[in-house]
């Protein structure tokens, strides 16, 4: 007799075995949801030195910024394969993106969170560590900016603080 033959038979015991892994496998399921918690990112990358060095404080800074007399920029760190870090691309608020940043960030966040996102998308500039010259960050340019090579080749991956 073979397996759908007996499965046919025992149409009650198939039932029931199916039942069991549909929750089972429900429960293993809404387990790892829940220990995967996520984990509120407070803490950014910064550079004043055009990224030949990084140090981390605040995400809620607006960059630029005085650090130590000079002006810290928001640094982008990357990691190559082999472990070690780099700073793939540093970003600043142009000074009318920062001026209207902060002017909504004394409002109540839920009341205008869509502004402070389009001020930081319209505001934002970015350039390359050792670069002068300084983009949009909608602008084509900006997208090879974006998508930084690592100086040892091979995949980059992004670090977070």
């Amino acid at each position: 007799m073979g397996i759908c033959e007996t499965l046919d038979r025992r149409k009650n015991v198939t039932l029931a075995i199916c039942g069991i892994v549909i929750v089972a496998a429900v429960i293993i399921i809404f387990a790892e949801s829940r220990s995967a918690s996520l984990q509120k990112i407070d803490r950014a990358f910064y550079s004043d030195d055009d990224g030949q060095t990084y140090f981390v404080d605040s995400v809620d800074k607006l960059f630029p910024f005085d650090h130590n007399g000079k002006q810290a920029y928001r640094a982008y760190v990357f990691k190559c394969g082999d472990g070690t870090t780099f700073v793939g691309y540093l970003a600043r608020y142009t000074d009318s993106a920062k001026s209207r940043l902060q002017e909504l960030m004394a409002r109540p966040y839920n009341e205008v969170a869509q502004q402070i996102a389009d001020a930081e998308s319209a505001g934002t500039e970015v350039k390359k560590p050792g670069d002068s010259t300084w983009y949009p960050q909608t602008s084509p340019r900006a997208a090879e900016i974006l998508l930084p090579k690592s100086p040892k080749g091979g995949p980059v991956e992004g670090v977070i603080p």
